[in-house]
């Protein structure tokens, strides 16, 4: 991660990526009804708005989507497995908005990255516990985890396509 953050036009590169994996995946998660399944607020945990804030403040626009390819959210179960990898990705987004505010200044946009800020963790937990909970009343636990594997895999090559400059 360090090679897309060194610079501001890496660091740029990446969340215009972001921004369009989160724009298109995102909304099919939320057709699937898979957050009004665990009894959580989705408007208050997706995170497309606050790429989208990064972005105008750094004067960026989102990368076009030609090749990108989400991974089939057919059911609750899928749209679960996708937001095991999103939300997991919080936890490590603390680390690299710790580290972009290091290598890039304190007042590069990092809302993305930080998340929830301090609150990341027991959110990450209730999820967890909401997952479980839905897991054992209503099974799908191998679909879910189909799901959160194709979500990785799709996402990985998604952010491995493309430059994210030099400068």
């Amino acid at each position: 991660m360090e090679r897309v953050t060194s610079t501001r036009n890496a660091y740029c590169g990446l969340l215009a990526k972001l921004s369009t994996y989160y724009a298109k995946i995102e909304p099919r998660i939320g057709e699937v009804g898979a957050w009004t399944a665990l009894g959580l607020d989705g408007r208050q945990r997706e995170r497309s708005h606050l790429i989208a804030r990064d972005l105008s403040d750094l004067g960026v626009n989102a990368a076009p989507d030609e090749g990108l390819e989400i991974p089939s959210i057919r059911s609750i179960p899928d749209g679960l497995g996708c937001l095991y990898v999103l939300e997991g990705s919080n936890l490590g987004g603390l680390v690299i908005s710790k580290g972009v505010r290091e290598r890039l200044g304190p007042e590069i946009p990092c809302a993305f990255f930080s998340g929830s800020g301090n609150q990341t963790g027991a959110r990450w937990r209730e999820f967890g516990q909401a997952i479980e909970s839905y897991s054992r009343l209503n099974g799908g636990k191998a679909e879910m985890i189909t799901a959160a594997k194709a979500t990785f895999t799709s996402l990985t090559s998604w952010l491995r396509e493309g430059s994210y400059g030099s400068a």
